[in-house]
């Protein structure tokens, strides 16, 4: 629905403004939980991969980042955005804050209601395989760190097509 809203109003529409509205809309949700959230950093080219998927990525990745948050007394969501032109790479660096005792299991996630959650990590991983990318977790006791690496889009290509 945000990709159509966004091509109706907007007409073409950039991975970058599509990464920047995702964000906008999942920290407000954030600060209102009483999060505090820190986004460095701007995506200037595009991603080689379809804009449901970019949104389905940085929403999941948000949303259990804003669900460990809730559990801890820090509250802090950092999200950096970093692109590696050699590499044609794109970095998007999340770290939040979380309980010590709070374990990533990629199918349950920490949820009590195990029938309609859980699938985030599953669904994360997938779009990443999928559009070649990496991530890695690095569970830190009181903070998650995830450090996800997307390809861009070959500039070069473009220009010749």
């Amino acid at each position: 629905w945000l990709v159509q809203f966004m091509r109706e109003n907007m007409g073409a529409v950039t991975h970058g403004q599509l990464l920047e509205l995702v964000l906008q809309k999942k920290i407000q949700e954030a600060e209102h939980k009483q999060i505090t959230c820190d986004v460095q950093g701007t995506l200037n080219g595009n991603l080689r991969m379809d804009e449901m998927s970019l949104v389905s990525l940085v929403m999941n990745l948000l949303d259990n980042a804003i669900e460990a948050c809730v559990q801890t007394e820090t509250r802090q969501i950092q999200v950096v955005i970093a692109e590696d032109p050699a590499a044609q790479m794109l970095e998007l660096k999340l770290q939040n804050s979380k309980n010590s005792s709070q374990k990533l299991h990629a199918n349950e996630a920490g949820k009590e209601d195990r029938g309609s959650h859980g699938y985030g990590t599953q669904i994360i991983q997938r779009i990443v395989d999928e559009n070649g990318g990496t991530i890695r977790y690095v569970d830190a006791g009181d903070t998650m760190q995830i450090t996800c690496r997307l390809c861009m889009e070959d500039k070069k290509l473009l220009s010749e097509g």
